[in-house]
């Protein structure tokens, strides 16, 4: 008996105390911060609605049916309080009704559901009502496309990639549909965070965002777009230089993101390697953008993904790539041994880093993880190589002078992490 009434008090006050606590927050916004006189209530009106809750609860345990009456009853009463005020007043808003209604379940989710969701519940109501001005000012930087492209990426992540096989289909290609479409799936996904990242959270368009968010993406377009700024006199070459390198350094981050994804084990071990060359190369950096941030000037030029946020060919492409370096790769495996691996991993580094080390992650290889950390480190070593020569060719001279020295050391580390460290 004692049990039972000490399970009763404590939600008792528990119900108590979040529906004083959403009246407050009602009162609080609308009759002290907005000063209308028309609200539908504050904290007392609140704290009753969830008392009785509470009560038909307890009620509906000897009288079946009687809490779901209340319910429906409480629902008839705010509507036509909510049509009068919309006929009389013209106020269509009907916000602190619906967070009425959801105050009156308070009491039977505390009953059936451990309290942490009660509170999750409560939060989110207070959150959501104090963001509406900032959720306004976000939809009003909406375009039209916004919600297509979210349905878009949604498809092909949540709808099309979930129904795929994750079996091999032709022996000579050891990739399945799924992983495939996965690939597809990661370089979309990439490509919308950054372009949300960018209009959303970066809305300003400078050298050092344009570095940031496209090496997330691609530091290997991002290198090429930058050295050609040179050239176009909208930067000096040591603005540049440091931008180049901090594109590199999220190279370095999404390697991680994806070895995470894909081979956590494998990601485990690159960790160390990987941390150490990010702080290398933000330390680099950091310096030139402390000293120039108050100098540098705004630009127009678009990032590698600011035309089509879900980049359909450059994912489909990367997808195809991705198969012909996961064959080639089975191939060498096959016929030579994990020996031929490093030499393919350069190669492949000197032309595209990800498709390879995507197939490195998800391909099941008898071998070390040490050896596959050492791949990777070597084909990272290699596409920093062919991005010191697409600065030399992009960019003017000046640029590469300043950029070379970054590059060396950029192109030194995972090689002694390869060879010394594993």
């Amino acid at each position: 008996m004692w049990e039972q009434l000490n399970i009763h008090l404590v939600n008792f006050i528990f119900t108590l105390f979040l529906s004083l606590l959403i009246g407050m927050e009602q009162r609080f916004r609308h009759h002290i911060k907005e000063k209308d006189t028309q609200l539908f209530g504050t904290d007392r009106t609140f704290a009753f609605i969830g008392i009785a809750g509470f009560v038909f609860y307890l009620l509906n345990q000897s009288i079946p049916g009687i809490y779901l009456t209340a319910f429906v009853v409480l629902g008839a009463l705010l509507a036509v309080y909510y049509f009068m005020r919309m006929k009389q007043l013209h106020l269509y808003g009907a916000t602190s009704l619906l967070v009425a209604i959801l105050t009156f379940t308070i009491g039977p989710v505390s009953y059936l559901y451990n309290k942490w969701l009660v509170v999750l519940i409560v939060t989110s109501i207070l959150i959501l009502i104090q963001i509406k001005k900032p959720l306004q000012q976000l939809v009003s930087r909406f375009s039209e496309k916004e919600f297509i492209i979210l349905a878009e990426f949604l498809i092909i992540s949540a709808i099309i990639l979930p129904l795929l096989p994750d079996q091999i289909i032709i022996p000579q290609i050891p990739v399945s549909p799924f992983k495939f479409w996965l690939v597809i799936v990661l370089v979309s996904g990439i490509s919308y965070v950054s372009y949300l990242l960018k209009k959303f959270v970066f809305p300003r368009n400078s050298i050092w965002i344009i570095a940031l968010l496209g090496g997330l993406y691609s530091s290997t377009a991002t290198t090429i777009v930058l050295s050609r700024l040179s050239k176009q006199n909208e930067y000096p070459p040591k603005i540049l230089a440091p931008a180049i390198w901090l594109a590199t350094g999220m190279m370095f981050f999404r390697v991680w993101i994806l070895a995470f994804i894909l081979h956590p084990p494998l990601a485990r071990l690159l960790t160390l390697p990987l941390l150490s060359l990010l702080i290398v190369d933000l330390l680099m950096v950091i310096p030139f953008y402390l000293k120039f941030k108050k100098n540098h000037t705004q630009t127009s030029t678009k990032t590698p993904f600011s035309r089509n946020p879900l980049e359909w060919k450059v994912a489909l492409i990367f997808a195809l790539l991705f198969v012909v370096f996961l064959t080639l790769t089975h191939y060498v495996v096959n016929r030579f041994g994990t020996t031929g691996l490093t030499e393919l991993a350069f190669l492949s580094g000197l032309v595209d880093i990800d498709p390879f080390l995507v197939g490195i992650f998800t391909g099941q290889y008898d071998t070390s993880l040490q050896l596959l950390a050492r791949i990777s480190l070597v084909s990272i070593g290699a596409n920093n190589i062919a991005k010191a020569i697409y600065t030399l060719l992009f960019g003017n001279k000046t640029l590469a002078r300043f950029a070379l020295p970054g590059f060396i050391i950029l192109i030194i580390l995972p090689f002694l992490w390869a060879y010394i460290w594993l």
